[in-house]
């Protein structure tokens, strides 16, 4: 918002704030700042993260609508931009020296030029320049005598340089636009404009001042040690490499400051290469120290052959990890430039402000609760009563840990499954003391980033980590019990659990099968095994008693009173299924023949195995497997798709018409 002439003492009461009681009210807004200064003022606004951003631009445009009558009735129409922080500069260029101005500016014009000729380059902006201008020193005594008066001669000269249309002239042969060239080419133009006859004299502006080239007024000042300097902004283009990029304007630089004069003098600053140097070279000592201590450790305990082995396993998470990204497409440069540009180093001396001015901090320190107390506690003091800080463990406590806070009704835990750029759950445990409001803020900002949250109370092990280790140690004894090969559980549970898990959940799977068998199968396993562990458990027995034992009886651990969206979930979640398996193929998560089989199946297409379902609790001989239609599968005519994994002896998939 601008206003001529006024006061920033003015601007906040004139200006700011009868936006500030306007906008404050608008839905999703964290906090505002204003800004008054000479000549206008302007209000900041930051959103809640995850707040839908153009929802966000129509309302403030609405309120700053609504502010308008209240603001004086010179102000400038206001306006409203988003902040873009891929315009930012990631470097600036500084030229400074003891030269003409002038030459100065010459030589940053010719520099700009050269620099957003780069590809990598989104645009350079010049500052500290001033803006040329030509002026003209009118002798008085001259304008007295020829009889002229000064606000004559300013709108005879202001008048005289413009485009004149004069319309069109139509020739038989076509149509030509006419115009009277009015502009001023140079000062000589000036120069020669007539102001007055007097007789049979012509009064001419040479007649009565002359001209200067010279500077408007300066607004701000630019200097270097003293000396005048013009600064240029570089941006880069979204997805350019910024190292590569600030390489080449380096290089540019460094070529056309060969001819310039040895008084100008260039200053590289604001410099983003340089934390992300600083940020892979703490990377690469991390790795190594890591890998050194490992080295140590292990070799004290186990000797040197088991060191040296989980010694290599240390670097090779690493490559394995890399190896992951790179097949899914997120270790391309542009992926790896932009994750790169939204990190930002700093000292825990420097941490303050970007913590107080953050919405939610993680951490992500080792599973070790005195350091991660101790690291919480340092976290707490410097980020004041407002973030929300969030563990990331996946084993110790919520409760255990937010003793070390200050305010821990803003603390809670989420739990990010690994790998968290391929799976999407994030499990979030709140503490005894945490604010709900805290919990549903974090959940809206995780579904705000495409992740899928889940709330569970601050149990051991939570949800995901507690029902994996059951299922790990489980596989563990079954190879020391020789039940199977390592290899063939592993692939079990990839083409078995792996489709089933993603398609139904446990409880959910429990209902489509029935508590009932889930029952009689844990009774027989405990008694065949001799191990009470597989035994149901007692929800097991009263829901079967109760009659609540599934998609049977309509209910269950879930309600299926609508059983036939079933159908198309199961569809719906072949099909999705189906594009996830053919990414991991490509990117290497199963051997050669699988991908070889699964290409053949591809091959294959679809074929129709069942045509018609019979009444419920029938079943019908499919090939050698035996396929049970209940009324949740399909009501009329269905079509069974060719199996895609192991689980061919189940219904794979179902497709209502």
């Amino acid at each position: 918002m601008t206003l001529e002439g006024v006061s920033p003492d003015d601007a906040e009461r004139l200006l700011a704030r009868p936006m500030e009681q306007q906008v404050r009210t608008i839905e999703g807004l964290k906090e505002f700042r204003s800004h008054t200064y000479q000549g206008g003022a302007s209000v900041v606004l930051e959103f809640q993260a995850g707040y839908d951003i153009d929802k966000a631009l129509d309302d403030v445009r609405e309120q700053v609508d609504l502010a308008k009558p209240e603001l004086p009735e010179d102000t400038d129409e206001p306006f409203v931009q988003e902040v873009a922080f891929s315009r930012f500069p990631v470097l600036v260029v500084t030229l400074s020296g003891d030269v003409p101005e002038r030459s100065l500016r010459q030589l940053a014009d010719r520099l700009q030029d050269k620099i957003e000729g780069i590809p990598a380059v989104l645009e350079a902006t010049m500052s500290g320049e001033r803006e040329e201008l030509v002026e003209l020193v009118i002798d008085p005594l001259q304008v007295e005598a020829y009889g002229l008066a000064l606000d004559e001669i300013g709108t005879i000269v202001s008048r005289s340089n413009r485009l004149v249309a004069a319309g069109t002239m139509d020739t038989g042969q076509g149509r030509f636009a006419i115009k009277v060239p009015g502009l001023f080419e140079s000062g000589a133009d000036i120069l020669e404009m007539p102001l007055k006859v007097s007789g049979d004299a012509l009064v001419q502006v040479k007649d009565i001042a002359s001209l200067r080239r010279t500077f408007k007024d300066p607004d701000s000042v630019a200097r270097i040690d003293g000396l005048p300097a013009i600064g240029i902004e570089v941006s880069k283009r979204a997805g350019e490499n910024i190292i590569e990029t600030i390489n080449e304007v380096r290089a540019l630089v460094a070529a056309e400051s060969q001819a310039w004069p040895p008084q100008v003098k260039v200053t590289f600053s604001q410099d983003s290469s340089k934390e992300i140097r600083s940020m892979l070279g703490e990377l690469e000592n991390s790795l190594i120290t890591a890998v050194l201590l490992v080295l140590i450790v292990i070799v004290a305990s186990l000797g040197l052959r088991g060191g040296l082995i989980v010694g290599i396993a240390v670097p090779g998470s690493f490559l394995i990890g890399i190896l992951m990204l790179a097949g899914f497409g997120l270790f391309a440069p542009a992926a790896v430039d932009g994750i790169a540009a939204r990190v930002t180093v700093l000292r825990e001396a420097d941490a303050q402000v970007a913590l107080r001015g953050a919405s939610v901090i993680f951490e992500g320190v080792p599973e070790v609760l005195d350091l991660k107390r101790d690291v919480f506690a340092r976290i707490s003091k410097l980020a004041g009563p407002e973030p929300i800080i969030a563990s990331t463990t996946s084993t110790i406590l919520v409760d255990d840990l937010s003793l070390a806070v200050a305010h821990p009704e803003r603390f809670l835990n989420a739990h990010w499954l690994n790998p968290a750029f391929l799976i999407p759950l994030v499990e979030i445990a709140p503490g005894a003391r945490t604010d709900p409001a805290v919990t549903q803020r974090l959940r809206a900002l995780l579904e705000g980033i495409g992740k899928v949250p889940v709330v569970c109370a601050a149990r051991p092990g939570y949800i995901v980590p507690r029902i994996q280790a059951l299922a790990m140690n489980e596989a563990a004894r079954m190879v020391e019990e020789g039940v199977a090969s390592a290899e063939d559980i592993d692939k079990a549970i990839k083409n078995g659990f792996g489709f089933r898990y993603a398609n139904l959940g446990l409880l959910e799977f429990i209902d489509y099968g029935g508590g009932d068998i889930l029952y009689y199968a844990s009774r027989y396993l405990a008694h065949a095994l001799g191990d009470q562990r597989y035994a149901a458990p007692e929800i097991i027995e009263r829901n079967m008693r109760e009659g609540n034992i599934g998609l049977k009886t309509g209910k269950g651990f879930l309600d299926y009173s609508q059983r036939e969206r079933l159908g198309r979930q199961l569809e719906a979640a072949r099909l999705e299924r189906a594009e996830y398996r053919e990414k991991i193929e490509a990117a290497g998560g199963t051997g050669a023949g699988d991908r070889a089989q699964a290409r053949d199946r591809r091959r294959r297409g679809k074929q129709t195995l069942l045509t018609r379902v019979p009444a419920t609790g029938q079943a019908l001989e499919v090939g050698a497997k035996t396929l049970v239609a209940a009324d949740h599968v399909a009501r009329n005519v269905v079509d069974v798709a060719p199996a895609r994994s192991a689980t061919s002896g189940y219904l794979n998939a179902v497709r209502s018409r």
